[in-house]
């Protein structure tokens, strides 16, 4: 799955080719991505809605959604059933799969995160102070138990292929392991990024936003 400016292409992994014609957004493409199955696409603009397409491509989109804000990124649930969007000011917004109607956020917490992950166990938001929150949407839980407290305002997480971990790096630089399922306590490893420089008062010029396993 690749996108320019306006347009997004489904291609074969081992061509390249375009199995499919573009599908066409009409604005600037932030982000997209294929749902767990394979079956859908879902793509963020820049500004205005998300929107959710059926492969192969048969317009018009299977649902939207109108957001009112500038979008930044969006992450699938690994079961499918559920989408987190990211916003530049409006932090989260957790939306079903089938419809892309918002799921209420738990005590409004979600409105000052900007870094999540999914994981089996639920969606992991990182507040400011640097506790990482679990929450399930879809349960009558409004108050999310805090998964662990990381060393500092959380810049960016990944999770491992299998589930089973969780990364999380600062944005001093510091890099640590937790365990998926855990409900506070200490994390497996941590330690400094290496061969950056960095101390523990040293702050990221840029920040870092991208991290992956």
């Amino acid at each position: 799955l690749t996108w320019s400016v306006t347009h997004v292409f489904v291609r074969d992994v081992r061509t390249g080719a375009s199995v499919m014609d573009p599908i066409e957004c009409g604005g600037p493409i932030e982000f997209a991505c294929f749902h767990p199955a394979g079956d859908r696409v879902l793509v963020m603009p820049a500004f205005g809605r998300p929107v959710l397409f059926s492969v192969p491509i048969e317009p018009p989109a299977l649902a939207h959604a109108s957001m009112g804000m500038e979008l930044k990124g969006i992450r699938y649930s690994p079961d499918g059933n559920w989408i987190a969007v990211h916003s530049s000011t409006n932090g989260v917004h957790v939306l079903a799969t089938k419809t892309l109607k918002p799921w209420p956020s738990p005590d409004g917490s979600l409105a000052s995160v900007h870094v999540t992950a999914w994981t089996d166990h639920g969606l992991l938001a990182a507040l400011p102070d640097g506790r990482v929150i679990r929450w399930i949407p879809g349960t009558s839980n409004q108050h999310p138990a805090v998964a662990f407290k990381a060393g500092g305002i959380v810049a960016a997480m990944a999770v491992s292929p299998d589930g089973s971990k969780v990364a999380t790096v600062t944005t001093r630089g510091c890099l640590e392991l937790w365990t998926a399922g855990q409900t506070m306590g200490q994390p497996i490893a941590s330690q400094l990024l290496p061969d950056t420089g960095l101390s523990h008062d040293t702050v990221l010029p840029e920040g870092i936003t991208h991290f992956a396993f």
